[in-house]
C-alpha cells in the first residue's frame, strides 16, 4: 500500500513537473532564448513524462491539467500578497494592492475591506475604507451610504455570520430586505464575504462582488478570501504592534546597556544615552567604565562587582540564577557636570551557567532628587516651626501607637521626659491600653481634620484637639495632633456662668419680692380694713379682693414651683388639637384686639403630657404673642407630624414628635435678646408693668420634664415664632371615666390630719367641723401611727389620713403612709404639700397647697369614691 501511495505523489509530481515543461518550452521559444538550464529541466521533464506516459493527455488529464494550473495561479497570487503585506510598512499602500492582485484572480467586479466601528446609539457599524474595482464598474469608496452603516439595521444576518466566523456568500436575488436592496442599489448580482479578526477580536470583513452575473463562488475562490482575511488581520495586528513599540521606543528615557566579563567592555547602549548624557552609543562605547562616573561611583561600582562575583563563586556556579541589584550612582555628562542615576544590573549566563555579561538600566534620577531634597528641606523647616509653636503637638503612626516626634513645649509640658519611640496611650494618658476615645478610626487619607477636646489625666490640663492624617517621610501615614490648652479659658468660662447664675438669681428674687409684697399688700390692706368694717356687704367684697389677691399668689408659687423643679408632671395621652384650641382662646378672652388662626394636621399624633401645664405652655406664648401686637393682629398656631434621627439638631431623642409653632407679627426683638429671653425674672415688659419674667421661664422648663424642645426665632419689626416639640404616641387616648355620683360630701367621717404647721392644724379644724367629721390632728408620722394604733384598737378606726408629704425634722407622709399599710393595709390617704416633687404611689387624692374648703371637701369626696370602686361587690 505505501508502493501505490509513493506512485500515486510522483505521478503527481510529474504531471506537475510536465505542465512546467510546456510552459518553459512555450517561453523559450517565444523569447529565443532556449538556454541549456532550460533545455536540460524540459529533457529532466520529458524523460519523467515518458516513464508515466504523460504526453498522450486525455480528456481527463486536460481538466486535471486545468485544475493545477489554477491552483498554482493561486497559490502564486497567496505568496505575493503575503510577501507585500509582509515586507510593507504603510497600510494604506499594501491593502489596495493587494485587494487588485484578489480581485484580479478571481475575475470580481470588486474587491474591499470593511472596518467596524462602535457607536453608543447604533451600535456597531460597517465602514468600507479600501476598495479595487474591475473597469466600467463604480467605485462604491465614496458612497456615504456605506460610512457608519448599522449591522443591525442593514443586515442582522451578516453580523450574525461575521460574529460566527462564517462566510457570508450568495447570489443577492435570494437575499431578504433590506439587504436585497442595499446590495441592489450597488449593481451587485453575487457576493462573498468573510470575517477579518485581530487578536481573536472581529476587525472588520473583506468581500468580493459580482456586478455582471450569477456566480457561484469556487471553493477556491472562499478559500483565496479566507487566506486572504487572515493575512491581513495578522498584518493589522503587526501594524498595531509596531506603532506601540515604536512609541515606546521613542518616548522611552532610560539607558539600555550590555557589558562583557571580565574586561567590563561596552558592547551595546541605546540611543537614549545621547539624551541623556550627550555623549553617542559611540563615543560611550569607546570610553573606560571608570571615566563614565566619578571615582566615589566607581568604587562602589567595584565593590559590588566583588560582592556579587564572590557570591557567585559561594554558589557554585549553580546555572540560571536570577538575582539584581539596584543602587545609585553619580555619573558624568558630555559637559563635564554630574547627574545621578538609579542603576538595575543583572547577570546574563551562557549555556553553562556562568555569566558572561552584565545588562543594565540607568534611569536618570536628578529631578526626583532635587524634589526629595527639597522635600528634606521643607520637612526639616515644618518641623522647626512645629516644635517652636506654644502648642502641645505630637505624631504618631496609628498601626503601632508609637511616638515619632514631639515638639520642644510637650516636652516641657510632660516634665522633658523622653516620649519618641514610646507606646501614646502609655506615656501620654498613663494606660495600659489603647484609649476608647482615640480618634484613629475617625482619620481618612486626605480627609477633613478631627476636633474634639479631651482633659488628659496625666498633665491634669483640658485640650481642645485638632487630629490629621498626613504623609511621614518614609511614605507611611501617620496622625498628626496639634493640641491647645484650653484649661484656664474653661475655668473662665465656668466662673462667668457661675457669676451668670448669681445674677439671674438676685434678679428672680428681686422679682419675687416685688410681685408678693404687691400682692401682701393687697391681702392685708383688704384683711385690715375688713376687720374695721362693719358693713357686712362691704366686708364680702374686701375678703373677696383678699381671696383673690390670694389665688394670684397661689399662681405666682406655681410658676416658681414649675420653674424650679417642673411642677408635678402627671402625664396622660391625649390630643394636643383640644388642649391647643381651649389654652388660645382662654388667654385671649372677649376683650383681646388679637385673633388666633389654628391650622393642626388631621392626622396629629396624640402627645403623652401633662395637659395642664402644656396649656400653661400655649397660654404663656399667646398673651405674649397678643402683648406684642398692641394694635391686634393674627396670632397664626400650627401642628404637624415630624420623626427625629439620631444625632439631630435639637439634641432630642430619635423618635415620633409633635412639632407646634406660635407665630405673631409683632415687634419682635433684637437678637442681643435672644440668649436670655427664657432666664427667670428677665422681660423686656417691665416698664410696662404687663410681665414678670417668668412665662417664658416656665415654658422652657415644662418643655424640659417632657422631654420635649423650645425655640424662639425672632427680628425686631417683624415678629415672633416659638416652636415646640412634644414626644408623641401611637397609643389612643385613655378613656375617660363619666362620673354620675352624686358630688355631695359623705356623713360621719373619722379623719387623721397630719401637719407640723399649727396653721394647718386650725385651717383643717374649722374645715372638718363645718362638715362635722370626727378627726385628731398630729404633727409628724410618729404621733399619728400612735393615734392610728389606738383608734383600731378601740375599735374606731380612721375613714380617712390626710397627711403632709414633708415634715421638717420628723418622719414625712411617704415614710408615715408604708408604716400605716404595715398596720392596715387598707388605709386611705391624702398627700398635701406645698412642693413640686410627684407625689409616690398610694395615695388616693393629692390636695396641694395652699387649698380651699372647697378643694378640701372635693378631694375627700374623690377619696371617698376611689375606696368605694376598690371595694368588693
Amino acid at each position: 500500500m505505501k508502493g501505490d501511495l509513493k506512485d500515486k505523489v510522483e505521478m503527481t509530481d510529474a504531471r506537475l513537473l510536465a505542465i512546467e515543461g510546456q510552459e518553459a518550452i512555450i517561453k523559450a521559444e517565444e523569447s529565443g532564448d532556449a538556454t541549456s538550464e532550460a533545455r536540460a529541466k524540459i529533457a529532466r521533464i520529458i524523460l519523467m513524462a515518458e516513464e508515466y506516459s504523460l504526453f498522450v493527455l486525455s480528456n481527463e488529464d486536460r481538466q486535471y491539467e486545468k485544475f493545477m494550473k489554477e491552483r498554482l495561479k493561486y497559490e502564486k497570487v497567496t505568496a505575493e500578497c503575503n510577501t507585500i503585506l509582509t515586507q510593507s510598512k504603510d497600510l494604506n499602500k499594501c491593502l489596495p494592492e493587494v485587494l487588485d492582485k484578489l480581485r484580479q484572480t478571481v475575475d470580481a467586479s470588486r474587491a474591499y475591506v470593511f472596518r467596524n466601528d462602535e457607536d453608543t446609539d447604533m451600535g456597531t457599524c460597517m465602514t468600507q475604507i479600501y476598495e479595487s474595482t474591475a473597469e466600467d464598474i463604480e467605485p462604491q469608496i465614496d458612497n456615504p451610504d456605506l460610512q457608519k452603516l448599522p449591522y443591525k439595521e442593514a443586515s442582522p444576518r451578516l453580523l450574525s455570520l461575521m460574529q460566527g466566523k462564517s462566510p457570508y456568500v450568495g447570489v443577492v436575488d435570494d437575499f431578504d430586505e433590506p439587504e436585497k436592496t442595499i446590495l441592489k442599489e450597488q449593481g451587485i448580482q453575487s457576493i462573498l464575504i468573510m470575517p477579518i479578526y485581530c487578536d481573536e477580536k472581529w476587525w472588520g470583513f473583506i468581500g468580493f462582488d459580482d456586478c455582471f452575473e450569477v456566480r457561484d463562488w469556487q471553493k477556491e475562490d472562499v478559500d483565496l478570501l479566507q487566506i486572504g482575511a487572515d493575512n491581513i488581520g495578522s498584518t493589522i495586528q503587526r501594524h498595531k504592534s509596531d506603532e506601540k513599540y515604536k512609541r515606546l521606543a521613542e518616548n522611552i528615557t532610560d539607558v539600555v546597556w550590555v557589558r562583557r566579563l571580565p574586561d567590563m567592555a561596552l558592547t551595546y547602549i541605546s540611543p537614549s544615552t545621547y539624551t541623556q548624557s550627550g555623549f553617542t552609543p559611540e563615543e560611550k562605547a569607546q570610553m573606560p567604565i571608570d571615566n563614565t562616573m566619578t571615582p566615589e561611583s566607581a568604587k562602589k561600582v567595584n565593590k559590588i562587582l566583588d560582592e556579587e562575583l564572590a557570591r557567585e563563586e559561594e554558589l557554585g556556579g549553580v546555572e540560571n540564577i536570577e538575582r539584581s541589584r539596584t543602587f545609585e550612582l553619580e555619573m558624568y555628562k558630555k559637559d563635564g557636570s554630574t547627574f545621578m542615576v538609579e542603576m538595575t544590573v543583572s547577570a546574563m549566563r551562557n549555556e553553562e551557567g556562568n555569566i558572561v555579561e552584565i545588562i543594565g538600566v540607568s534611569r536618570d534620577i536628578s529631578v526626583r532628587k532635587a524634589v526629595e531634597k527639597a522635600l528634606e528641606l521643607e520637612r526639616a523647616q515644618v518641623l522647626s516651626i512645629l516644635k517652636s509653636i506654644d502648642a502641645v503637638i505630637h505624631v504618631t503612626d496609628p498601626k503601632t501607637n508609637e511616638i515619632l516626634f514631639v515638639n520642644d513645649n510637650m516636652k516641657k509640658v510632660f516634665g522633658e521626659k523622653e516620649l519618641v519611640g514610646g507606646i501614646c496611650y502609655k506615656e501620654l494618658q498613663g494606660l495600659d491600653e489603647p484609649c476608647e476615645f482615640c480618634t484613629n478610626d475617625r482619620l481618612k487619607p486626605d480627609g477633613e481634620p478631627y476636633e474634639w477636646e479631651h482633659h488628659n489625666p496625666v498633665v491634669n490640663r483640658d485640650y481642645n484637639i485638632t487630629d490629621r492624617l498626613v504623609t511621614w517621610p518614609d511614605g507611611r501615614l501617620v496622625r498628626l495632633e496639634v493640641a491647645i490648652d484650653i484649661t484656664d479659658r474653661l475655668h473662665a468660662e465656668k466662673e462667668q456662668i457661675k457669676m451668670q447664675k448669681l445674677e439671674a438669681v438676685g434678679v428672680m428674687a428681686g422679682g419675687i419680692a416685688h410681685d408678693f409684697n404687691n400682692l401682701l399688700t393687697g391681702i392685708m390692706g383688704n384683711t385690715s380694713l375688713a376687720i374695721d368694717e362693719d358693713d357686712k356687704k362691704e366686708r364680702k367684697q374686701l375678703l373677696a379682693e383678699v381671696m383673690g389677691a390670694t389665688r394670684r399668689s397661689t399662681n405666682l408659687t406655681a410658676q416658681l414651683l414649675s420653674f424650679a423643679k417642673g411642677g408635678i408632671v402627671s402625664k396622660e395621652v391625649g390630643s394636643v388639637t383640644e388642649i391647643v384650641k381651649e389654652s388660645a382662646y382662654f388667654a385671649l378672652g372677649k376683650g383681646a384686639k388679637s385673633r388666633c388662626e389654628i391650622n393642626m394636621s388631621d392626622d396629629l399624633w396624640l402627645a403623652d403630657m401633662d395637659a395642664g401645664q402644656i396649656g400653661q405652655v400655649i397660654q404663656n406664648l399667646v398673651i405674649n404673642a397678643n402683648q406684642a401686637m398692641p394694635e391686634g393682629g393674627i396670632i397664626n398656631i400650627q401642628a404637624e407630624n415630624v420623626e427625629l434621627e439620631d444625632n439631630n439638631s435639637l439634641g432630642l431623642a430619635p423618635g415620633s414628635y409633635v412639632c407646634l409653632s406660635v407665630e405673631d407679627s409683632g415687634i419682635g426683638m433684637p437678637k442681643k435678646y435672644l440668649s436670655k429671653i427664657f432666664d427667670p425674672y428677665w422681660t423686656t415688659k417691665s416698664k410696662e408693668g404687663t410681665g414678670s419674667g417668668l412665662g417664658l421661664a416656665v415654658c422652657n422648663t415644662v418643655m424640659q420634664k417632657h422631654s420635649g424642645h423650645i425655640v424662639v426665632q425672632s427680628e425686631s419689626g417683624i415678629g415672633t415664632t416659638f416652636t415646640m416639640h412634644i414626644p408623641a404616641t401611637k397609643q389612643g387616648p385613655k378613656d375617660i371615666l363619666q362620673v354620675a355620683e352624686s358630688s355631695e360630701a359623705p356623713e360621719g367621717l373619722n379623719i387623721l390630719i397630719m401637719d407640723d404647721e399649727v396653721m394647718i392644724h386650725k385651717i383643717m379644724s374649722r374645715a372638718l367641723d363645718k362638715l362635722k367629721y370626727q378627726f385628731k390632728l398630729t404633727h409628724n408620722g410618729e404621733e399619728t401611727l400612735v393615734e392610728y394604733a389606738a383608734a383600731m384598737d378601740a375599735n374606731d378606726p380612721f375613714d380617712l389620713v390626710i397627711l403632709d408629704l414633708t415634715v421638717p425634722g420628723g418622719m414625712g407622709g411617704k415614710e408615715t403612709l408604708e408604716k400605716l399599710k404595715e398596720m392596715d393595709p387598707n388605709v386611705l390617704a391624702i398627700v398635701s404639700s406645698g412642693y413640686s416633687d410627684a407625689y409616690p404611689e398610694g395615695f388616693a387624692a393629692t390636695l396641694n397647697k395652699p387649698y380651699t374648703f372647697p378643694e378640701i371637701k372635693e378631694k375627700i369626696i374623690a377619696a371617698m369614691k376611689s375606696k368605694k370602686k376598690s371595694s368588693p361587690k
